[in-house]
């Protein structure tokens, strides 16, 4: 047991310290979530300044969005899953662009404009929020391209941007 209790998945592991001034800035509620505060003020924000609908963003926005509103389906949440569940329903090629593009949006790939562009041109009419790092919307190809599917920005917070169509 104490094994699992040390695990970097466990329940019992709280990676952020409980602070006074953490529990004064979130409340008791989100203070204890083992979530990183910047992807939970993400969310937040796009609570604040996009519509309701479904959302493609890296996988940590993605999941701060799924502990925050339910108004916000998510694309891609968790790659290991996507890919596993695109496996089974035998739609590996469309989980896999999706996945990928989370990716590309937190900057992982950067060579690969691609990925984001078969995403986007399969799935542009279904998505409403699109989020995703300053580094990456300031490429003038990434901007392009989210302009070309009738993106624009309506906000940021921290290192990432938020666009909505």
């Amino acid at each position: 047991m104490a094994v699992l209790a040390d695990a970097p998945s466990s329940v019992f592991l709280q990676r952020q310290a409980l602070t006074v001034k953490r529990l004064r800035a979130y409340g008791i509620e989100q203070a204890l979530w083992k979530l990183p505060m910047i992807e939970y003020q993400v969310a937040r924000r796009v609570l604040a300044v996009a519509p309701p609908g479904p959302m493609l963003a890296p996988e940590n926005i993605a999941g701060a969005m799924v502990l925050t509103s339910t108004a916000y389906p998510q694309l891609a949440i968790r790659a290991e899953a996507e890919l596993y569940w695109g496996y089974l329903e035998k739609n590996l090629k469309q989980m896999t662009a999706r996945v990928e593009t989370a990716a590309f949006f937190d900057g992982k790939f950067e060579d690969k404009l691609y990925i984001p562009e078969t995403e986007l041109r399969t799935e542009h009419t279904r998505i409403r929020t699109i989020v995703l790092r300053s580094t990456v919307y300031d490429r003038p190809d990434v901007r392009a391209l989210v302009d070309s599917y009738g993106f624009a920005m309506v906000g940021s917070s921290g290192p990432y941007v938020i666009l909505v169509k």
